[in-house]
């Protein structure tokens, strides 16, 4: 028998008993702290949006996992939760300029380490939007 609360004047106990006859009895899970998220990458959905995207296994509904995003967006830092059935996120914010973040999985085991950090910059953002602009020059319409 455990002692659950006690106060001046009431005092409450549990006890549990298990018997063998046919029921099948559970050891209690033990939880661990959730492993890194991998595939961690930064996508420019618009002017005004950058998506945080990422790759992480699947865990028992149990466990209670929730995502933290960390880094900064041009100087400026970010802090975001993320509910743990989501594997992606989109911060607003100009999409232009430097970028970086990590992500780390929480659970109510603890918290498991961070990603490697991703990292965008203007010169990757500019190198993309030249190699757009080069593919649209280039492609034909045919009526």
């Amino acid at each position: 028998m455990t002692t659950v609360a006690t106060s001046p004047s009431t005092s409450f106990s549990v006890s549990c008993q298990a018997y063998l006859f046919g029921i099948q009895v559970l050891k209690p899970k033990r939880f661990t702290a959730p492993p890194s998220p991998e595939n961690v990458r930064l996508d420019r959905v618009s002017d005004e949006y950058v998506r945080i995207s990422w790759t992480f296994p699947s865990e028992d509904p149990a466990c209670q996992t929730f995502f933290f995003i960390t880094g900064v967006q041009n100087g400026v830092p970010i802090n975001e939760r993320v509910p743990g059935a989501e594997r992606s996120y989109d911060i607003k914010g100009p999409a232009r300029g430097d970028w970086r973040v990590e992500v780390r999985a929480v659970n109510s085991a603890g918290s498991g380490p961070s990603s490697r950090q991703a990292v965008f910059t203007s010169a990757q953002q500019c190198e993309c939007e030249r190699q757009c602009e080069h593919q649209s020059r280039n492609s034909s319409t045919f009526l």
